[in-house]
């Protein structure tokens, strides 16, 4: 999983402060000088994004839309913005309704407030990463479950033939044939079932 707060503030202080911060708590921290700076870091890997009200208007807004729109099922990528009147201006309103998962910090921000509420979203999008782990282990497991099913079921269909090409008019064989064969086609739909599921 990546951990890494990728931290864009493009104006003043509040880039190398946050990193400071950041650092001195050990949690992983990138600073970003422009947006298609980060755009490229949200490709490699991001653990949360902490950006400012001011970087909105620079273009944080608009990549950050495009990596949130075509993130993974599995993927709410945490986005801390620090904000000068809270959910007042226009920006930070347009940035809640497109983003999704953002969690508004007022400046001044304590020292505190900051390294507790990146830690925090960075343990729920550890969750993610642990879901998508237990998803994709569950689709292993399902589609082998699947295979491992689907391999005796040709033998038994071919053995049934056989059985019936041999004795073609014996009522007793004809009745267990007729009982395998529909066993054997029921069993293949859900075999067929559980791949399509696993897929």
């Amino acid at each position: 999983m990546e951990k890494r707060v990728l931290i864009y503030a493009p104006t003043g202080q509040d880039a190398a402060l946050a990193s400071k911060i950041l650092t001195m708590a050990e949690v992983d921290n990138l600073v970003v000088a422009t947006a298609s700076e980060l755009a490229e870091q949200l490709l490699v890997g991001v653990g949360a994004v902490l950006t400012v009200e001011e970087a909105l208007l620079s273009g944080a807004l608009r990549t950050l839309g495009e990596f949130v729109k075509f993130q993974p099922n599995w993927s709410d990528l945490p986005i801390v913005l620090l904000t000068h009147r809270g959910a007042d201006s226009p920006g930070v309103r347009q940035a809640i309704l497109s983003l999704g998962n953002v969690t508004l910090l007022e400046r001044p921000v304590r020292t505190l407030t900051l390294i507790t509420s990146l830690q925090s979203v960075l343990r729920a999008r550890d969750k993610q990463y642990q879901v998508r782990e237990t998803d994709r282990r569950k689709d292993e497991f399902l589609a082998s479950l699947g295979h491992e099913l689907r391999n005796p079921l040709a033998p038994i269909r071919t053995s049934m033939g056989l059985l019936r090409h041999q004795f073609p008019g014996d009522p007793a064989v004809t009745k267990v044939s007729d009982v395998i064969e529909r066993q054997v086609t029921h069993l293949t739909r859900l075999v067929d079932d559980l791949l399509d599921v696993a897929r």
